[in-house]
Protein backbone atom coordinates (compact mmCIF):
# COMPACT_ATOMS: atom_id res chain seq x y z
CA UNK A 1 0.00 0.00 0.00
CA UNK A 2 1.01 3.23 -0.60
CA UNK A 3 1.65 3.70 3.73
CA UNK A 4 4.30 1.48 3.75
CA UNK A 5 6.17 2.47 0.85
CA UNK A 6 5.72 6.51 1.76
CA UNK A 7 7.09 5.22 5.25
CA UNK A 8 9.88 3.34 3.68
CA UNK A 9 10.84 6.02 1.50
CA UNK A 10 10.85 8.83 4.01
CA UNK A 11 12.93 6.87 6.23
CA UNK A 12 15.36 6.38 3.10
CA UNK A 13 15.83 9.59 2.45
CA UNK A 14 15.70 11.25 6.27
CA UNK A 15 18.94 9.31 6.48
CA UNK A 16 20.84 9.86 3.45
CA UNK A 17 20.31 7.01 1.66
CA UNK A 18 18.28 8.54 -1.47
CA UNK A 19 17.63 11.40 -2.77
CA UNK A 20 14.81 13.60 -2.47
CA UNK A 21 14.27 13.76 -5.86
CA UNK A 22 13.69 9.75 -6.12
CA UNK A 23 11.74 9.57 -3.28
CA UNK A 24 9.51 12.22 -4.44
CA UNK A 25 9.26 10.40 -8.04
CA UNK A 26 9.19 6.55 -5.84
CA UNK A 27 6.15 7.94 -4.04
CA UNK A 28 4.13 10.07 -6.62
CA UNK A 29 4.49 6.43 -8.68
CA UNK A 30 3.02 4.56 -5.46
CA UNK A 31 -0.10 7.32 -5.40
CA UNK A 32 -0.91 6.89 -9.14
CA UNK A 33 -0.37 3.57 -9.30
CA UNK A 34 -2.76 3.22 -6.15
CA UNK A 35 -5.19 5.47 -8.00
CA UNK A 36 -4.97 3.38 -10.94
CA UNK A 37 -5.83 0.14 -8.85
CA UNK A 38 -8.79 2.07 -6.92
CA UNK A 39 -10.27 3.47 -10.59
CA UNK A 40 -10.33 0.47 -11.74
CA UNK A 41 -11.91 -1.72 -8.68
CA UNK A 42 -14.57 1.35 -8.27
CA UNK A 43 -15.11 0.65 -12.02
CA UNK A 44 -15.43 -2.91 -11.39
CA UNK A 45 -17.59 -2.98 -8.45
CA UNK A 46 -19.81 0.11 -8.70
CA UNK A 47 -20.19 0.53 -12.08
CA UNK A 48 -19.18 2.88 -15.29
CA UNK A 49 -20.45 5.88 -13.37
CA UNK A 50 -19.34 5.31 -9.87
CA UNK A 51 -15.80 4.46 -11.38
CA UNK A 52 -16.14 7.85 -13.33
CA UNK A 53 -16.80 9.76 -10.38
CA UNK A 54 -13.81 7.71 -8.40
CA UNK A 55 -11.33 8.24 -11.52
CA UNK A 56 -11.95 11.66 -11.46
CA UNK A 57 -11.60 12.49 -7.67
CA UNK A 58 -8.06 10.34 -7.43
CA UNK A 59 -7.08 12.23 -10.82
CA UNK A 60 -7.69 15.70 -9.59
CA UNK A 61 -6.22 14.85 -5.88
CA UNK A 62 -3.12 13.35 -7.80
CA UNK A 63 -2.86 16.37 -10.15
CA UNK A 64 -3.09 18.95 -7.16
CA UNK A 65 -0.38 16.64 -5.11
CA UNK A 66 1.90 16.61 -7.89
CA UNK A 67 1.77 20.51 -8.74
CA UNK A 68 2.76 21.07 -4.76
CA UNK A 69 5.59 18.40 -4.90
CA UNK A 70 7.34 19.25 -8.00
CA UNK A 71 6.30 23.32 -8.23
CA UNK A 72 5.80 24.04 -4.79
Amino acid sequence: DVDAITLSVAEQTHAGDLARKVGSIAITIAVVSNSFVKTGIALYSGGGRFGGLVGLCLGIATAVGLVVAFVG
